[in-house]
C-alpha cells in the first residue's frame, strides 16, 4: 500500500485519524483490563442449575399426625428433616386448650452412618404450639385499670382553667390568682400590717375606767351618787373585784 504523503494541506486530516487511533487503542486496553472483573461461563451457574442445588437443601416440614400413628412410627431416616405434630392431650399435657399439639423430630443418636454401622435414630421433643398469655393484660382488665387515670384531653381541659395563673417562669404566681369565695389573698401592705400586730393584742384598747360610788356617811340614802374615771396608764389595766365596803375606804381615804 502506498503511503500518502503528508503535505500542508492534508494535515489536519491526519490528525483527526490520529486522535480516533489513539481513543480506540485506549478503549480496547481498558475493555481487556476490566475482564478481569468478570466471571467466566465455566464459572457461573444457569437458573436451571441454581434451582437444582436449592432443590437439593434439605427443608423441614410439618406433619400432623394421630397419637395412634406416632406411636407406630419409628424414627428412621425417612423421617429426618420433619417435624411431626402430635395432640399434647394423648402425652398427657396439661393444657386449657384441645388443639395444643407437641413438636418431635428425628434426630441422629449413635452410628457412624457405614453398612457395618448404620445410625441409629430416636425421637426428639422440641416444643408445642400452646401460647401462653399469662403475662399479658386482657382488655378488660386494662380498660378496669385506667379508668381511675384522667385521659389527654380531659388533663388538657384542667389544665386550660391553670394557664392564666402561671407566670413566664411556668409558675404558680399570686399576682394572677384572684380572691375566692371563702379564701383571700393578702397584699403585701396587708401583710406588713399583720405582722406589726403584737402577739395576743387585742383590738378594743381600755383607755379609763368609769366607777359610779354611791354616797356614804351623812349623805347616805340620797339618790344620787358620784361617778369617777379612772385613767389606764400604758393602754393596760388590771381590774379587781372589790366590794363596796373597800370601793368605799379607797375614796374615803382619797377625800
Amino acid at each position: 500500500m502506498k503511503e500518502k504523503l503528508l503535505t500542508l494541506d492534508n494535515l489536519a486530516e491526519y490528525k483527526q485519524k490520529s486522535e480516533v487511533e489513539l481513543l480506540a487503542r485506549g478503549y480496547v486496553t481498558n475493555t481487556v483490563n476490566n475482564l478481569t472483573n468478570y466471571y467466566l461461563k465455566t464459572q457461573t451457574y444457569t437458573k436451571t442449575e441454581v434451582d437444582g442445588l436449592l432443590s437439593a437443601i434439605k427443608q423441614f416440614t410439618y406433619e400432623s399426625i394421630t397419637a395412634e400413628q406416632f406411636q407406630q412410627l419409628t424414627p428412621a431416616a425417612s423421617t429426618m428433616n420433619k417435624i411431626y405434630l402430635v395432640p399434647a392431650s394423648s402425652t398427657g399435657h396439661t393444657s386449657n386448650a384441645s388443639n395444643v399439639k407437641q413438636e418431635y423430630i428425628t434426630v441422629i443418636s449413635g452410628g457412624s452412618g457405614t453398612e457395618l454401622d448404620p445410625y441409629t435414630y430416636a425421637w426428639e421433643k422440641i416444643g408445642d404450639t400452646e401460647i401462653s398469655l399469662s403475662g399479658y393484660v386482657t382488655t378488660e382488665t386494662l380498660n378496669s385499670t385506667l379508668q381511675d387515670y384522667v385521659t389527654t384531653s380531659s388533663l388538657t381541659t384542667i389544665l386550660e382553667g391553670y394557664q392564666t395563673k402561671i407566670d413566664s417562669s411556668h409558675k404558680l404566681s399570686a399576682d394572677l390568682i384572684s380572691d375566692g369565695t371563702t379564701n383571700k389573698v393578702y397584699t403585701g401592705t396587708e401583710q406588713t400590717k399583720l405582722s406589726n400586730i403584737e402577739t395576743g393584742a387585742q383590738v378594743n384598747v381600755i383607755e379609763s375606767i368609769k366607777v359610779d360610788v354611791a354616797p356614804s356617811g351623812s349623805n347616805e340614802g340620797t339618790d344620787s351618787a358620784t361617778s369617777y374615771n379612772i385613767p389606764v396608764t400604758g393602754k393596760e389595766g388590771l381590774l379587781v373585784v372589790a366590794s363596796n365596803a373597800d370601793i368605799d375606804a379607797l375614796f374615803s381615804s382619797a377625800s
